[in-house]
């Protein structure tokens, strides 16, 4: 089923377009919290270690390489590693709302302005019906977005505040 075709410039879909680019906003604040977390990990000058965080195009690359420098700095810390521990579980599934969001198309779904995000399911061949976000359910996850950005700042600091590891 094919959106409504409507102008984009329609005053309906002006709730839409601006829930979308404040929660793709709000998303760049959590890459923004990310990458201070992988360049706390590093240690140095947080301006190099930024810089070797943005080097991966995509942003799974750069959640994998920061969890696994996570992980690392915080072996055996009873009250840090589980604390990222869900943290990482939660960044996979807002990453998967902002893909969403990133790549859906603006129409009429249900009756109302929204945007629907199709994809692909390689291993049946098929397009299974679209994942369908309202103005309520994307304003929703602008609220879980900034709420992961705020975590992730947190345990930047948490990290920061750590003694410096043991030389080997």
């Amino acid at each position: 089923m094919m959106p409504a075709m409507i102008p984009d410039d329609s005053e309906a879909f002006t709730p839409v377009y601006a829930a979308l680019g404040k929660a793709i906003n709000r998303w760049g604040l959590v890459e923004h919290a990310l990458a201070r977390c992988y360049a706390v990990c590093l240690g140095g000058d947080e301006a190099v270690g930024r810089a070797q965080f943005w080097k991966s195009s995509g942003f799974g690359g750069r959640n994998t390489a920061t969890d696994k420098l996570v992980r690392r700095r915080v072996v055996g810390e009873h009250v840090l590693l589980p604390q990222w521990e869900h943290l990482a579980g939660r960044l996979g599934s807002l990453a998967a709302r902002r893909h969403q969001l990133a790549h859906g198309s603006v129409g009429i779904w249900h009756g109302r302005p929204a945007i629907a995000a199709f994809f692909f399911e390689k291993a049946f061949d098929t397009y299974p019906p679209p994942v369908v976000l309202h103005v309520e359910q994307i304003e929703a996850t602008i609220d879980e977005f900034s709420g992961m950005a705020d975590q992730l700042m947190a345990f930047a600091q948490a990290l920061d505040a750590m003694p410096p590891p043991a030389a080997h």
